[in-house]
């Protein structure tokens, strides 16, 4: 059910503990797609595994582990979930006080996608604070966007500003703050 914060798992899982961060997926299916309406449409994720939810688990009886967080779909058999322990080899790491750009010359800028500054990939308990793109000819501050978070959590942007992307255009360009 949407909003849960109790699962049940197959069988024990004796592997697992509380304390545990997890990550909670499934596979991207056919009817999963036409559920959402896009066949057709999306492509990229298509029959392979895709995480959803990290979090931690708070409690376990038996197969049912509960959650710190609620789940914010429902999980439906028919898509495969599971629920995988994962171990964050970076936490509590930051990048504070730092104006910065990394604009190029605009054909070159257009020539490449997805050029984001900062990468956040599979950290835990993380910041951003007081850092702020800046053009140092009056123009463009990023090739194609700023911050990206993914597979993290936890991460916190406090006190931060990005802006004027080079390359807005599609292939997943334009995104300043992107999780």
């Amino acid at each position: 059910a949407s909003r849960a914060t109790r699962l049940e798992l197959g069988a024990p899982d004796g592997g697992l503990q509380v304390g545990d961060d997890v990550v909670i997926g499934h596979v991207i299916t056919p009817e999963f797609i036409a559920a959402h309406g896009m066949t057709g449409t999306w492509r990229a994720f298509n029959d392979t595994w895709q995480p959803i939810a990290w979090r931690t688990i708070t409690a376990i009886d038996g197969a049912t582990v509960t959650l710190d967080v609620p789940l914010r779909s429902p999980l439906l058999l028919r898509d495969r979930p599971s629920l995988r322990r994962v171990t964050h080899s970076v936490h509590h790491v930051g990048i504070e006080a730092l104006s910065f750009t990394n604009a190029v010359d605009p054909a070159a800028a257009r020539s490449m996608n997805q050029v984001s500054v900062f990468h956040f990939t599979g950290v835990k308990d993380a910041w951003v604070r007081d850092v702020h793109s800046r053009s140092l000819d009056g123009g463009a501050h990023v090739q194609s966007g700023g911050l990206r978070v993914h597979q993290s959590k936890r991460v916190s942007v406090m006190n931060s500003s990005i802006g004027r992307a080079q390359n807005r255009g599609s292939g997943g360009n334009g995104y300043l703050f992107e999780v």
